[in-house]
């Protein structure tokens, strides 16, 4: 019922471009095959014509499909240089590239106990030196590392035996979880510092996006942060935005 009710709150053009990429990701469409008609796609999903095609105009700049003059729309070939993710959508790294018809590998995965230090307690509104669970991993796509993930989360919230999976994405861990309900990201284009570039084999100054993820429950409480680092040659997401009126 939960993720209903965020589905119905979302931009109904967002709703469209997420079921045309499960019908495609879920293989009822494949590579060369042609799509319905636009009216019948908008009958289908409960959308306006000029709604659907604000969604398929997405998926043909991105390659996803291929619109051709009085013959119709075919899904695309996908490319593997690059896959992309939702940023609406929270989706293990792991699923998204398998998504994409890429590999992936859990490169390294480290489980500790810590004491907040004052910038974490800043950021969830714990006492500092409060417990916590602090997950690292490094993942990589096509045995390259490509993210490199830092997780700090209160004691308790999380399955203590999920946790301790260690091939377990961990936000597949958080999405399980009953005191979960929502997240809030910051999006940032930082310089890798040492720690990052040791991560993911990279130089000392480069490039990297950088995303703080803030992990809420239903009352708004903060049960958990994320520092994600990214490669972005290997990876992008898309973001819906809807206007308002002024």
């Amino acid at each position: 019922m939960k993720n209903a009710r965020r589905r119905q709150n979302r931009p109904l053009y967002s709703q469209a471009l997420d079921e045309i990429m499960a019908m495609i990701e879920g293989g009822i469409y494949k590579s060369g095959d042609r799509l319905p008609s636009e009216e019948v796609l908008a009958d289908q999903f409960g959308v306006s014509r000029p709604t659907l095609r604000r969604a398929m105009g997405y998926l043909e700049n991105k390659g996803v499909i291929l619109r051709r003059q009085g013959i119709g729309t075919f899904v695309s070939q996908p490319s593997k240089e690059n896959f992309l993710g939702s940023l609406e959508r929270l989706e293990p790294i792991r699923k998204l590239a398998q998504k994409a018809g890429l590999s992936a590998q859990l490169l390294e995965r480290e489980i500790i106990s810590i004491k907040a230090s004052e910038e974490i307690a800043e950021l969830m509104h714990i006492p500092k030196n409060s417990n916590l669970i602090c997950i690292k991993a490094v993942e990589a796509i096509e045995e390259k590392p490509t993210f490199y993930i830092i997780n700090y989360g209160l004691p308790g919230i999380y399955d203590a035996e999920d946790i301790q999976d260690t091939q377990r994405p961990y936000f597949e861990v958080m999405l399980k979880s009953d005191q979960y309900a929502y997240t809030i990201a910051e999006l940032f284009s930082i310089q890798a510092d040492e720690e990052v570039s040791k991560k993911l084999q990279i130089d000392v100054g480069d490039p990297v996006m950088y995303m703080l993820e803030s992990h809420l429950s239903a009352s708004g409480e903060i049960i958990g942060i994320s520092y994600v680092y990214s490669i972005t040659d290997r990876f992008h997401f898309y973001v819906i935005r809807q206007p308002i009126n002024i």
